[in-house]
């Protein structure tokens, strides 16, 4: 057979996982995979690829993420074993309304992800692992099939080939028929002691604040208003000309501001402290930050680090294309983006590995596909080889986009759209100008306690725990400040109805080895093989 060759742009979760399924479904002396990634390094005493560490400037993800069953009963045995060990993940979130409880949403810290996949393609015959960075100007990929592109959002080779996967279009994720909505987020390292169903009822209630944790340990994250971005600053003393400055690195280049031994936040990289923190007394922003904590049972020492997260999204308008034509001498060369280069998305729904996942089953068995069918031919890949692929990847941006979308905007009574961070700037504004005026707290209270118990009486046997009861939900809000109390009501709950419905499957498009004859229609009803541990989607055959 003919040897499939692939190079990887971007050695993240999304990347590594796309290698070891491909790996998973072609054998090794069939296949060849390069993958590039500056955050790595290999050490003479080594043999194999490690990540670097803070000191050589590389900060590694401690963000808590939430897969979904039916991406990690995807992926091969060995990393689902490895990933889900006893003490590395936990079941906090609901299951959803049409799964079986039998496989929960999983919470897990990136950096572990990223550590068991590195460790088993360090392993893999078939995996080469390059600890550079990828630049398509220098690298010659024309002796390669594929060059799949999974860098994250900002993406230099995506870049660099703009004219052939198009331009991103902005417009459609705006209020402004321009500028793309975009949403800062200020992310706390935390240790909660609020239990997981009382953390989950409070962070759907509203959309100030989510909090999401493994075994209460994770990142308590603030949606900000524009203004209390401006206060997100980092300050370090020049000891050449002996004067404070401002440093970009919790701006234009976030980076993880971590409890020092002085008890103040501080930037490794960069040596800057965490300004709002500096002047504690009197800043709105930090003042906000203690209120947070209060608010999901944090402690104050127990707020490890701060770090900002820049969210917006854009419209790929295609997913695949041919980077360099065949020649006389090489078979020509396709480029796929993958995960966050193909797909970013905001956060807060917490679908965006989820969606990575997907693309990358996607793309590994349209390649298994085309080589399963190759005989001992040449390969050489054409647009209609990746027809169904494409397919895929525009219906998980559809799904997940329109999803994130109402995480980020409220629509008003009269049917106008608004950001969420605006409506909590007015809820802000709200409560200055009543200080001196008759605030009803009451009535803002009583709609907060109705919506949790809403929340809870729908979370009924579908999230392990105990609920907490009506008074219990009630002490857990009573001593909320007005300012933050008209925010909670004002941010308004998650709008699960319009999040909630049918799901991308890789499936529909897909077919299993045996497929029947005849034109498939899809059920909306998914259902697990125990032998398997598969989701399999029911198909009746139309004659």
């Amino acid at each position: 057979m003919p040897k499939l060759k692939v190079t990887v742009a971007g050695g993240g979760p999304v990347g590594l996982i796309f290698a070891l399924l491909l790996k998973d479904l072609i054998p090794s002396d069939s296949l060849l995979i390069k993958i590039y990634d500056y955050r790595w390094c290999k050490y003479a005493e080594s043999s194999s690829v490690s990540w670097r560490s803070i000191i050589e400037g590389n900060t590694r993800r401690q963000q808590v993420v939430t897969i979904q069953s039916k991406q990690y009963l995807q992926l091969p045995q060995i990393i689902q074993d490895r990933i889900f060990t006893k003490e590395s993940y936990s079941e906090m979130w609901p299951v959803p309304t049409n799964f079986s409880d039998e496989y929960r949403p999983r919470n897990v810290r990136i950096a572990h992800i990223e550590d068991v996949l590195l460790e088993i393609a360090n392993k893999t015959k078939s995996i080469e692992l390059i600890p550079q960075k990828f630049d398509a100007e220098k690298i010659d990929i024309t002796d390669q099939h594929l060059l799949v592109i999974c860098e994250g959002s900002s993406s230099e080779t995506r870049e660099y080939f703009i004219n052939k996967f198009g331009t991103p279009n902005t417009s459609i994720y705006s209020l402004n028929k321009s500028t793309s909505l975009e949403d800062t987020v200020l992310g706390l390292k935390v240790k909660s002691d609020l239990p997981d169903p009382q953390a989950v009822i409070l962070t759907i209630a509203q959309n100030r604040f989510l909090f999401n944790s493994l075994n209460g340990e994770g990142f308590l994250n603030i949606r900000l208003t524009d203004d209390e971005v401006k206060d997100v600053k980092g300050i370090r003393y020049n000891k050449d000309n002996k004067e404070y400055e401002i440093k970009g690195c919790t701006q234009s280049q976030p980076c993880l501001m971590e409890l020092s031994e002085e008890g103040t936040y501080k930037c490794k990289i960069h040596e800057c402290i965490f300004l709002p923190e500096v002047f504690k007394d009197r800043n709105l922003l930090w003042k906000r930050i203690l209120k947070a904590l209060k608010l999901f049972n944090i402690k104050e020492e127990n707020l490890a680090a701060i770090t900002l997260f820049k969210l917006n999204m854009f419209q790929t308008p295609r997913f695949t294309a041919q980077l360099y034509p065949p020649t006389e001498n090489t078979t020509g060369t396709f480029g796929c983006l993958l995960g966050d280069t193909a797909n970013a998305i905001h956060f807060w729904p917490g679908r965006g590995l989820n969606s990575g996942i997907d693309s990358a089953i996607s793309l590994a068995r349209c390649l298994h596909s085309k080589w399963q069918n190759l005989g001992k031919e040449e390969i050489k890949f054409r647009d209609a080889d990746f027809l169904r692929h494409e397919g895929i990847m525009a219906m998980l941006q559809y799904r997940h986009k329109s999803r994130a979308w109402h995480s980020m905007v409220i629509t008003e009574p009269d049917g106008t759209l608004r950001a969420i961070k605006d409506k909590i700037q007015d809820a802000i504004n709200q409560s200055k100008a009543s200080k001196d005026k008759n605030y009803d707290r009451d009535a803002d209270m009583n709609e907060l306690i109705s919506r949790l118990i809403e929340i809870k009486n729908h979370l009924q046997g579908r999230i392990i725990g105990r609920l907490p009861n009506e008074d219990e939900l009630s002490k857990l809000v009573a001593n909320i400040d007005d300012e933050t109390l008209r925010i909670l009501v004002v941010s308004n709950q998650w709008d699960t109805n319009v999040m909630a419905g049918e799901e991308v499957n890789v499936d529909l498009l897909f077919e299993q080895k045996d497929p029947s004859v005849g034109i498939f229609t899809p059920l909306p009803l998914f259902k697990y093989s125990k032998e398997k541990r598969i989701l399999k989607i029911e198909i009746s055959k139309s004659e």
